[in-house]
């Protein structure tokens, strides 16, 4: 029986430099699988860098770098008043829960899209039983 390890590599799209930098390391067979940020402008660009490549590849879920590919009128309490996502470090340092599960469910359910529409590839997406996030429809 021979053993594998499966290593991910996050953040494609975010940035020339890391895009590059994931495609050498799939290229080397180093990585296996990879996380897509669909929000990022460099997000097609970065996929078709990979598309030939025999990886797992999956949507990297982004509410904190950006923009969001919703409509930020409709999800403020992951926005700035500039359009831009909330820093994480913002999150972090809040003594209260400042998120609102519905918008944050709107957001990903338009990076999920966006995924579908890059890659032409629907994703298995699995909840724990006890949560309470809605499940994501596919056209």
């Amino acid at each position: 029986m021979t053993n594998k390890i499966i290593i991910r590599a996050d953040d494609l799209g975010y940035s020339k430099a890391v895009d590059y930098g994931i495609y050498e390391t799939i290229k080397n067979g180093l990585i296996n699988n990879v996380g897509i940020m669909t929000n990022m402008p460099d997000a097609e660009r970065a996929f078709n860098l990979i598309k030939n490549f025999d990886v797992c590849l999956g949507l990297h879920v982004n509410i904190c770098t950006g923009f969001p590919l919703s409509n930020p009128s409709k999800i403020k309490s992951i926005t700035t008043n500039n359009g831009f996502f909330i820093p994480s470090k913002n999150y972090r340092k809040s003594k209260k829960d400042i998120v609102n599960l519905e918008e944050v469910t709107l957001e990903i359910q338009a990076q999920y899209d966006r995924f579908i529409e890059i890659t032409g590839k629907n994703l298995l997406i699995s909840k724990d039983m006890r949560s309470k996030v809605k499940t994501l429809k596919s056209d």
